[in-house]
């Protein structure tokens, strides 16, 4: 990875978190409308997990946002 640059984990993960405290959700209440279990939600906030674009899409659906910007900075 390039000096300076955040990994995609990261972005990703500080995204998540940041929606999903925009929308007033816990973890439990975003795993249910992504359809996941909480654990997964916890791994994705904490940088544990490297998802799929399934995943990703799930996220985006349940967070009412794109893909892209669940990646952007």
């Amino acid at each position: 990875m390039a000096r300076g640059r955040t990994s995609s984990i990261a972005l990703l993960s500080r995204q998540v978190v940041r929606l999903r405290r925009r929308t007033g959700w816990t973890q439990e209440e975003l795993a249910h409308q992504a359809g996941m279990s909480r654990s997964y939600v916890t791994d994705i906030e904490g940088r544990k997990r490297n998802i799929t674009l399934k995943t990703l899409d799930k996220l985006a659906i349940a967070l009412g946002v794109s893909c892209a910007e669940l990646l952007g900075d």
